[in-house]
């Protein structure tokens, strides 16, 4: 009887530490997100709003998460995990270091979108301006374990006083990827740092 006198708070004390996840309409206006990064946002897309108040990860869509996904690591500190949810962080995850090379923060990436099975290929990466700075922009091939399809997906990246800051975009190679890169590639070109 004393268990379940003790599970009912706790279970309201957790669901009072997570806020509801809904989608949200993203307008064409700067949008700031974690670690003062601004991007100017296209009104195709929605972002997902709540969840884990811990994570710095940034989820938006235009189609749903499993038609394309348009994901923004903004200040993530020396040290830190690429995702910081509590949910996904274990032990072993990997983490990111300032003195990382661009092949390096991909394989990070990598090693996230690999965790559930997936196989990913690095198709090319090379420097390019970023978020006011001399960042890089990579493209790859992954298939998906869960459904085995093929998507396709950009980022881009920027290392700014030991702080990593990685835009990455991916959609299934056939259609959603073609129709949305040029929006995407479009809002890359406004992301901005403040100090």
């Amino acid at each position: 009887m004393r268990v379940r006198i003790w599970i009912v708070p706790a279970l309201l004390l957790f669901t009072a530490c997570v806020k509801p996840v809904t989608w949200v309409g993203v307008q064409a206006l700067p949008l700031e997100l974690p670690g003062h990064f601004t991007v100017t946002g296209d009104p195709a897309f929605n972002r997902l709003e709540g969840g884990d108040p811990a994570t710095y990860d940034a989820w938006w869509t235009a189609n749903g998460a499993s038609l394309d996904l348009l994901r923004f690591h903004t200040g993530v500190a020396s040290g830190q995990p690429l995702i910081r949810s509590a949910a996904k962080a274990t032990k072993a995850t990997a983490v990111f270091q300032a003195r990382m090379q661009p092949e390096e923060i991909v394989e990070l990436y990598e090693s996230y979108l690999t965790s559930s099975g997936s196989t990913f290929k690095l198709d090319r990466i090379a420097p390019a301006p970023f978020a006011g700075g001399n960042g890089f922009r990579f493209e790859y091939t992954v298939i998906r374990k869960a459904d085995d399809v093929t998507l396709k997906g950009a980022g881009y990246g920027l290392v700014r006083k030991d702080t990593l800051y990685l835009m990455t975009f991916q959609a299934p190679r056939l259609h959603y990827y073609a129709s949305l890169l040029p929006k995407v590639e479009a809002m890359a070109k406004t992301a901005r740092i403040s100090d």
